[in-house]
C-alpha cells in the first residue's frame, strides 16, 4: 500500500497511556516524512496542549480543537467557531449545572476555566492548564472549542438541544465532554486539508480509538482502529493494530506501507 497522508490522532492513540511517544514511533514516522508522506496530527487537544509532542514529532499539520481549527506551520489553513454570544450563553447554562466538574473553553487568545487544573491528574495536567481566566466573567471573544466534566451522560446532550448551531462531542471512559460549532468534526478538517493539499483522500491512512475518530476511520482511504479503541471505531475500520501502549501505529506503518 502507499498513502500520500498519515492522518493520527493523539491520546491513546499514537500516544501511550503515560503521554509519551516512544524512539520507535519517532523514527517510524521521521522515515515517512523523509519519503514525503504528509503527517498530520488530528486531536481533541487545545492547540497549545500539543506543543510538546509537536516539538518531538515536527507533523506537516495539526488539526486540534475536535476539528475546529487547522494550522500548517503555525499558520491558519481553517478555523470553525462558536460565536461568542452563543458560547457565553452556553457557558452560563453550564454553570448552573449541580453535577458540573472542571469547565474551560479557548478563544483565539485567551484560556477560561471555572478552577485550576489537577496537575496530579494526569489528564488534566495535559489538557488543560493552572493560567487561565476566570470563566464567570465571560469570554471576550468567540470560543473554539469549550469542554465539561459532567457526571451524568444525557445533561450535555439536554443542554446543547438548546443550541442548533453547537455540537456536543463525548469521550470515552470518563466525564468530559467537548462542545464545538455544529459542522465541526475531525473527518470534515481532514477532507479540508486534503482539498487544499490536492491529495485524493483514498490516499490517507487515518488512526484513531474513540467517537470523534468514527467518520476518519470509515471514509478515509485506509483506516486503522488501535486494539484499544472503542468497539465502534474497530466495527467500521479497515484493520486493527496493536495498541497504544505497544506502538501499535507504528507496528503497523512499518509493516503495511
Amino acid at each position: 500500500m502507499s498513502f500520500e497522508m498519515i492522518a493520527v490522532d493523539l491520546d491513546s492513540t499514537l500516544l501511550k497511556a503515560d503521554k509519551t511517544v516512544s524512539d520507535y514511533t519517532k523514527e517510524v514516522l521521521q522515515c515517512y516524512q523523509k519519503r514525503g508522506t504528509i503527517i498530520t496530527f488530528v486531536t481533541a487537544r487545545l492547540y497549545s496542549a500539543c506543543t510538546r509532542f509537536i516539538n518531538i514529532l515536527n507533523p506537516d499539520v495539526v488539526i486540534s480543537n475536535y476539528g475546529a481549527l487547522i494550522q500548517i506551520d503555525d499558520k491558519v489553513l481553517h478555523k470553525d467557531i462558536i460565536n461568542v454570544d452563543i458560547a457565553n450563553k452556553l457557558v452560563e447554562k453550564l454553570m448552573q449545572l449541580k453535577n458540573l466538574g472542571y469547565l474551560c473553553a479557548e478563544t483565539e487568545n485567551n484560556y477560561f476555566a471555572n478552577m485550576s487544573a489537577d496537575l496530579s491528574n494526569l489528564t488534566m495536567s495535559e489538557f488543560f492548564f493552572m493560567s487561565h481566566t476566570d470563566i464567570s466573567q465571560g469570554l471576550n471573544g468567540d470560543a473554539l472549542t469549550i469542554a465539561a466534566e459532567i457526571f451524568d451522560d444525557t445533561t450535555a446532550y439536554q443542554i446543547v438541544s438548546e443550541f442548533p448551531s453547537v455540537s456536543v462531542i463525548p469521550f470515552s471512559g470518563g466525564n468530559f465532554f467537548g462542545f464545538a460549532e455544529s459542522s465541526v468534526d475531525k473527518w470534515r478538517a481532514v477532507k479540508i486539508l486534503a482539498d487544499h493539499m490536492n491529495i485524493n483522500t483514498s490516499q490517507i491512512v487515518a488512526f484513531g480509538d474513540d467517537y470523534s475518530d468514527i467518520k476518519m476511520l470509515k471514509n478515509c482511504g485506509v483506516g486503522v482502529a488501535v486494539a484499544n479503541a472503542i468497539d465502534e471505531c474497530k466495527n467500521v475500520a479497515d484493520f486493527v493494530c496493536d495498541t497504544n501502549d505497544n506502538d501499535g501505529v507504528a507496528k503497523w506503518l512499518k509493516k503495511n506501507i
